[in-house]
This record gives structure tokens, C-alpha cells and sequence, in this order.
């Protein structure tokens, strides 16, 4: 879906990873002569991904746990566009979700026309700050704890 809707756009989109629907992926980039669309297959470091990025798109179709994708982009200050599938709505506080093509499209749109981006940006790196690093995990696991015994 993601790759159907941004190959027709001036967006660049980079696909790091590697999976079942690399191949399908590859076919429809082909296919459409997507210009737009790499794929960057397995990366070990994403820093770089994550300071050039203007939002980490996370296309899940089934309920999913947070996946440790998601808080590192934040960690960046990066912003993240997510279907509403499992925890991720959990920590999207942007509330930029899409649930189709359109409303993907319409949602980086709304980015674009953002002249805070910046703050979105902000926004991101305070809330993984806040909530989401490694200490707040173990003062958290430590309070349940401490509950329990």
C-alpha cells in the first residue's frame, strides 16, 4: 500500500529491512518504474535513516506489539505515521494515522504543509524522552516491583 501510494508522488521513500515481501516489493517498483522508491535492504545502524527522515512510516496490517523501530525513530526526533493496528496507537501521540492510500497521502500532506514541522519533530524527542528510554522502562518495571512485593 505505502509503496502504491508514494511511487506516484515526488516523495522519496527509503525501505530498509528485509522480508517476505521483498520480492513483491521489487516487482512493483519495476513494474511502475517507481524512480522515487529504493530499497535499502538490511541495515545494522539506522541513525543516519532516522535524522534524514521526515516521519518513519510503520504500515502494520495486524496488531503488533511497539517494536523497538518506533522509539528509536523517536529517540531522533523523528515523527511517526502508523496504521492504528495493535500497541502502536499507543505511542503515536501525533495522531497521524492512515488506515488506506488516501488517507496516507493526505496525512504526509498535512506533514508538508506543517510550518512546524519542527516542533513535531520536538515533540517526538520529548515524548520518547519522557516515556519511552531506557530508564523510564527500568523505574517502571522497578515500581510494579516494589508493588508486589
Amino acid at each position: 500500500m505505502v509503496v502504491e501510494a508514494l511511487g506516484r508522488t515526488k516523495h522519496k521513500l527509503k525501505i530498509c529491512g528485509k522480508g517476505s515481501q521483498k520480492q513483491e516489493i521489487e516487482q512493483i517498483i519495476q513494474k511502475n518504474n517507481y524512480q522515487n522508491i529504493a530499497l535499502e535492504g538490511y541495515q545494522e545502524n539506522l541513525s543516519e535513516y532516522y535524522r534524514n527522515a521526515k516521519a518513519l512510516i510503520v504500515p502494520s496490517k495486524v496488531k503488533e506489539m511497539n517494536g523497538l523501530v518506533n522509539f528509536e525513530a523517536m529517540s531522533y526526533g523523528t515523527p511517526i505515521i502508523t496504521t492504528k493496528k495493535g500497541e502502536l496507537k499507543e505511542i503515536n501521540e501525533f495522531q497521524t494515522f492512515f488506515h488506506n492510500k488516501e488517507t496516507l497521502l493526505e496525512t504526509i500532506s498535512d506533514y508538508e504543509d506543517n510550518k512546524d514541522f519542527k516542533k513535531l519533530s520536538q515533540k517526538a524527542y520529548r515524548l520518547y524522552n519522557q516515556k519511552y528510554t531506557k530508564e523510564e522502562h527500568l523505574n517502571k518495571l522497578k515500581k510494579i516491583y516494589r508493588q508486589n512485593n
